[in-house]
């Protein structure tokens, strides 16, 4: 966990979707909270899906027997008081093991912009992917040993993210994938002995990122199976875009790093 001397470490759990919240939680165990730390769990509530119910040609499919029917707010509302109930309580058979103090709160509202302002206030957040895919291959694809992958840089943040990510992986038994992200080709070769440094001789798999943009990074790790992408807080606010890759495109659980 990173260290912070004058409070808690606040790590921020940003929940709501059912497929992969599991993931999510399974990522902050791999972290270990200690009593050191002080975990929030967020079950964000997404108003555009209140918005879209509202539309009388908008239908909910059934997964399971691609069956449609429209899309009610108040059928809407119960779903998500059944899985932040459901988020709350998985959340508190993790942390409460471990002595932590913890909370949970329900939020409404634009996910990318509650996450945006979420981010200010944090020193490691955990967030789930939001891209869709069956309940089948959510369980094939917890149950493989993916590689924890580190994006790293010359940044501090970047050094705190590799540390995180070097102590999951061996925390899971899983392989270390490091993205490299110099400020320029030249500087590969320097980035990737201050990697070695921090890894020490433990066997890890190096990759080049083809641009310094943390989105263009994120896009081009898309073909790149992981089960958890860590990388630090860049100093400047995260756009929209950046944000919706790291919801929706990443595939796995991310790990943002002060």
């Amino acid at each position: 966990m990173p260290v912070k001397t004058e409070s808690r470490v606040r790590v921020t759990v940003m929940l709501g979707n059912s497929l992969t919240d599991r993931d999510t939680l399974a990522a902050l165990e791999l972290l270990g909270p200690d009593p050191a730390a002080e975990v929030l769990g967020l079950f964000i509530e997404d108003s555009e899906l209140l918005s879209l119910a509202d539309i009388p040609v908008v239908r909910e499919y059934c997964r399971l027997t691609q069956a449609g029917r429209p899309l009610q707010v108040d059928e809407l509302e119960r779903q998500f008081r059944v899985q932040a109930r459901r988020a709350e309580r998985d959340l508190a058979e993790m942390v409460n093991p471990r002595g932590c103090p913890w909370s949970f709160r329900a939020l409404r509202g634009d996910p990318v912009d509650l996450l945006r302002q979420t981010l200010a206030e944090v020193d490691l957040m955990l967030l789930g992917s939001t891209a869709g895919m069956p309940p089948g291959m959510v369980r094939r694809q917890a149950a493989a040993k993916r590689p924890v992958m580190a994006i790293f840089d010359r940044s501090e943040p970047a050094d705190r993210a590799l540390r995180v990510a070097l102590r999951m992986a061996e925390s899971s038994g899983a392989s270390l994938v490091v993205v490299l992200a110099p400020d320029s080709p030249e500087e590969m070769d320097t980035l990737q002995e201050q990697a070695r440094g921090i890894v020490g001789e433990r066997p890890v798999d190096y990759l080049e990122a083809s641009s310094g943009s943390i989105a263009a990074t994120l896009e081009g790790l898309r073909r790149h199976p992981a089960g958890q992408l860590v990388l630090g807080m860049p100093a400047e606010p995260l756009d929209d875009h950046t944000i919706a890759l790291l919801r929706g495109r990443s595939n796995c659980t991310v790990i943002l790093v002060r």
